[in-house]
């Protein structure tokens, strides 16, 4: 879901990203909130940084403990 064609920090790594157990639309939301972010900055380039602190954002948002949704087999 990360742009391509998006002007990412030097030696910036999306493979450490993916160590967070995240769904599809909490990594959608993710990607368009550190874009908002980036996008109001003198110098608007996405760093590692602002990808884990929107994750842990997004992590502190649930309520109660993180529960995975999905069906259940019985």
């Amino acid at each position: 879901m990360l742009p391509l064609d998006a002007p990412y920090e030097k030696d910036f790594d999306p493979l450490p990203l993916s160590k967070y157990a995240l769904t599809g639309g909490q990594i959608n939301l993710i990607v368009k909130n550190t874009a908002y972010k980036v996008a109001v900055r003198e110098n608007p380039l996405f760093t590692q940084e602002d990808f884990i602190q929107e994750i842990q954002r997004e992590k502190d948002a649930n309520f109660d403990s993180e529960k995975s949704v999905g069906f259940i087999n019985k």
